[in-house]
């Protein structure tokens, strides 16, 4: 591997990490509620995808003569699962976030795609490849660790609220109006009795989902191996592990599996409106507000869709000049810019606390340290 080459899938990551984490930007444009958004940013996707493969890598021609070619068909099916899988629980984190505090979710399903995610695959380059030296192991590790701590640190930050939130109670009422005093009283002893009903409400409803995210994070961190084992042919197997696909034809697998998950983002959504909101849809609701949204809010959801999709596109090339996991490493530091985007653009810290603030730079810090280690172990 040249330097030239290395460095430049160094880059390459690390504008994925910057793409995959400026989409929020777009999002925060588009009224679109969940269901909507997701089909608009999968479709999004994968447009960007097809665009990215057939102007800058291949020929329509050429790539209909790789799509026609010989192949393991359990190689395209894994890779079309991940994408599907991944489509999956993206739609349930964003629904979970609407429903549950984001400190909550953030940390189980960010951590547990990541770390899950990258030591399967890199378990499964040491079986296939066994290329992977010591030093990068330790280096792959200690990059994993500090995105986790960072994670946690992020999400602790989330934790806090802004300083201009102030929070009033029925005891402040009585004494700003003490002829009400007693009505007050007896106001804030039926509202305790609700709210330790409405307590109990909620910790149940967290507890659900939390095991859901649980699953989600898991079941999300499955496409980093299915894409790695798509592409790569063991060594010394006999052609036992098939035919390996090629990169951007497996990126195309990879977007189609995502298009055929939105019907069942719409079971999704549909399930959701029931339980939580007692509201009956259907698939037709869906489609017809769908089509009614604004111009503008079709296009913020596609254009989301655009950023995530380059980025995958970024990853399947950067890592055919890096190691792997590295790739997947880099641009799993995401919130790093989700961080910067909010700040510079969106005015997050604007009130702020003090440990709001602490926090959010110890995130920072820790991200970029496993950036730094997640390069060193890239060789």
């Amino acid at each position: 591997m040249g330097s030239a080459t290395f460095y430049l899938g160094l880059f390459l990551s690390v504008l994925n990490m910057s793409l995959w984490g400026c989409w929020t930007l777009i999002r925060v444009k588009c009224r679109a509620d969940g269901v909507k958004f997701c089909t608009l940013f999968i479709i999004g996707d994968f447009i960007c995808q097809l665009i990215l493969v057939l102007v800058i890598e291949y020929s329509p021609s050429q790539f209909a003569i790789l799509l026609n070619a010989k192949c393991d068909p359990s190689k395209v099916i894994s890779i079309m699962l991940g994408g599907f899988f991944i489509a999956q629980s993206d739609f349930l984190c964003a629904s979970a976030t609407e429903i549950v505090p984001v400190y909550i979710i953030f940390p189980i399903y960010t951590g547990l795609c990541m770390a899950s995610g990258m030591i399967v695959t890199y378990i499964m380059q040491k079986v296939m490849l066994n290329n992977i030296s010591t030093s990068s192991t330790l280096y792959l590790f200690a990059g994993i660790l500090f995105a986790i701590l960072a994670v946690f640190a992020l999400a602790k930050a989330e934790s806090y609220q802004d300083d201009h939130e102030p929070v009033a109670t029925a005891s402040d009422a009585a004494t700003i109006n003490p002829i009400t005093a007693d009505i007050e009283i007896q106001s804030k002893q039926i509202n305790k009795i609700e709210s330790n009903e409405d307590f109990e409400m909620k910790r149940n409803r967290n507890k659900k989902w939390i095991i859901i995210m649980i699953f989600g994070g898991i079941i999300c961190s499955l496409w980093s191996p299915a894409s790695f084992w798509s592409r790569m042919q063991p060594a010394n197997d006999g052609g036992v592990g098939g035919n390996p696909l090629d990169s951007f034809v497996c990126l195309f697998y990879f977007a189609v599996g995502k298009l055929m998950a939105i019907p069942m983002i719409y079971n999704h959504g549909i399930a959701i409106e029931y339980y939580e909101n007692k509201k009956i849809v259907t698939h037709e609701q869906f489609i017809s507000e769908l089509y009614r949204l604004p111009l503008s809010d079709k296009l913020y959801g596609i254009l989301s869709g655009s950023f995530v999709g380059a980025g995958f596109y970024l990853y399947f090339k950067s890592s055919n000049m890096i190691a792997t996991t590295a790739a997947l490493g880099i641009a799993s530091c995401e919130p790093l810019m989700n961080i910067f985007v909010s700040i510079l653009f969106l005015n997050s810290l604007k009130y702020a606390n003090f440990y709001r603030k602490l926090y959010m730079l110890l995130s920072v810090i820790l991200f970029i340290l496993a950036i730094l280690f997640m390069a060193l172990s890239a060789k």
